[in-house]
Parts: structure tokens; sequence; C-alpha cells
């Protein structure tokens, strides 16, 4: 456990550099979502906005209050937080797949940087820290960042950024299909939440 947050310490995580620029791909429920292709995968990143009706601080609990998403994070099965410091955290999350697909899995690591006018949540996954479990596939890429930006009238801007690939048989092809829907989900019921819980 020691060891675990001992390396996030010393690890700054950021995204890779992209190959493209964000592309405008939907717009429902105040939620504007843009995607990419990333030069390492064939699967495409998107970017989430939204302006949430909660103050920074609210949000930044929900993130970081890991089993909670389980409430409101798209296909979000289970969510295990593993280790905790100050400003770091590891956690385990599993997604729900559609008939005939295998859940997914993945261990991530987060941290968290206060700057003087915003928040931002950077979460990456790692290795050797809880074993792949039978008839669940592990997933190769998961790393992204939350961006929080306080507005004036107390709701909080959110940013969502986000590459992952499920890994197994899925083809590329179907995950970008479906990749929109995904993160308008997530912060439409990210806001429900928040309202619920204030």
């Amino acid at each position: 456990m020691k060891k675990i947050l001992f390396v996030l310490t010393i690890t700054y995580f950021t995204l890779p550099t992209y190959a493209q620029d964000w592309v405008l791909a939907s717009q429902k429920n105040e939620v504007t979502v843009y995607t990419r292709l990333e030069e390492n995968s064939a699967v495409k990143a998107f970017k989430s906005e939204k302006n949430v009706n909660s103050d920074l601080e609210d949000v930044l609990q929900a993130i970081m209050t890991i089993n909670t998403h389980v409430e409101w994070y798209d296909h979000c099965k289970t969510a295990t937080l593993l280790s905790k410091s100050t400003d770091s955290l590891v956690y385990h999350m599993e997604f729900s797949m559609p008939f005939p697909f295998s859940n997914r899995d993945v261990v991530n690591s987060m941290v968290i940087k206060r700057e003087s006018n915003r928040v931002i949540v950077t979460f990456k996954q790692i290795t050797g820290v809880k074993d792949e479990m039978d008839g669940v596939v592990r997933m190769p890429i998961s790393q992204g960042n939350w961006i929080l930006t306080p507005n004036n009238d107390g709701s909080t801007q959110v940013i969502h950024q986000y590459q992952g690939d499920p890994g197994g048989h899925i083809p590329s092809s179907m995950v970008n299909m479906l990749i929109v829907s995904g993160p308008i989900n997530s912060l439409t019921q990210l806001e429900m939440y928040l309202t619920k819980s204030n």
C-alpha cells in the first residue's frame, strides 16, 4: 500500500501527444462532446463539457468518492477505492458490457492538482495492484482527466477528457460508434446525483 502511494507522489501523469484536433460529435442535455483519433489507438478519445449547477468542491467530492461512481458514471458496475493519500488515490472499476461481450475492468491512479482558478484531476491505468478477474477483460488503456473551473454564478464548468481501449475482441469501429453516448450520460447523471445529494 505505501509503495503504491509513494510511486504516485513522484509520478506526474500527462495525456499523450495527439495527432488530430477535436471534432464536434454531439450536443445533448447541455453536454457538448468532441472526439478525435489518437496516435496509439484505433479507438477515439472524447472530451465532454457541461456547466453543472453545483459548486466546485461538491463536484470534486463526487469524483473522489469512488464508490458513488456506480450512481452516475456510465456503465459503471462496481467502483472500489484501493488506497488513498492527501492528493492521490488508487481505485478499481468494472464496467458492464452488452451481451455477448465480457465486462471490462481497470485499476486507475488519480492525482488531484489545485491551481489558482481550477482543479485538475488526472488519472491513468496502472498494473500490479489487483489481480485480473475471471471472465472480465482488463483494459489496456485508460487515461484522462477532469478539469473543474468555478463560474461566477456558483456553478462549475466540468470538462471530462478520456482515452480508453476496451481490449479483447470488440471492433474499434463499434466502440467509436458508441463512444459519444457515454460521456453525455455520465455528465447528465453526475448533475442529477449532485442535485439529489444536496
